[in-house]
């Protein structure tokens, strides 16, 4: 199964009218039902699966983990703009507004928690993935690419690799668009400076128990790339 949002109708100002769907082999597209009716008409959108298989979601009604079992759906309050979800539910991160978008996480303890930023007048950000345990997340500020290890303060990528002696010599990465389940792998995008082309990267790094280490001495890292 797959989830997402789909186009299905148009605003009165001629704008898209999205709504969480579902896709199986089996049943193609589906729409997601949702909290209450007036929600229709403002959209739904779904960015995660859970390992018991609720979905999580959001609408104008808020966020919510929607039970397709029983077909209830259980409301998370401050959990709005979140779009990446713990396989068990418990930590969600994504990015929300204060008034610009700003890098975030939530658990039910805690509530939304703004990252650490950069500098404190930066602070615009987006989250572009985490681990499943939330204890590595990429996203960027402003146009720099960072990585948050166990929500601290966040790390330029490029910083990150050079200090785990990557050689990015010729090489200027540009961009993150994830990173693995058990967060050793990230994913983006690198400028090679001799040829101005963009083209993939993959960075692999110790687990962040390792990085937090004294005297870290880097045991495995991979780097290989690819032309998009």
């Amino acid at each position: 199964m797959a989830v997402g949002s789909s186009s299905f109708a148009l605003t009165s100002t001629g704008s898209s009218l999205n709504r969480a769907i579902k896709w199986t082999p089996q049943g193609g597209l589906e729409a997601l039902p949702l909290p209450n009716e007036s929600d229709l008409e403002f959209g739904s959108r779904a960015t995660a699966i859970l390992d018991d298989g609720r979905i999580f979601g959001q609408s104008v009604t808020g966020a919510w983990f929607y039970s397709e079992q029983d077909n209830s759906f259980e409301i998370l309050e401050g959990a709005q703009n979140m779009s990446y979800a713990s396989p068990d539910g418990s930590f969600l991160s994504g990015s929300i507004p204060t008034p610009s978008p700003t890098a975030a996480y939530w658990t039910r303890e805690t509530g939304p928690v703004l990252l650490p930023l950069l500098d404190p007048n930066m602070s615009f950000g987006m989250v572009r993935g985490m681990s499943d345990d939330g204890a590595v997340i990429v996203g960027t500020q402003l146009t720099t690419p960072v990585v948050w290890l166990d929500q601290g303060d966040p790390i330029p990528l490029n910083d990150l690799a050079a200090e785990l002696e990557v050689d990015l010599a010729g090489w200027n990465i540009v961009d993150v668009f994830g990173v693995s389940a058990d967060g050793s792998t990230i994913v983006g995008t690198a400028v090679n400076t001799n040829t101005s082309f963009v083209e993939g990267f993959v960075l692999t790094i110790p687990t962040p128990a390792s990085l937090a280490l004294p005297g870290l001495a880097v045991l495995a890292l991979g780097r290989r790339r690819r032309r998009q």
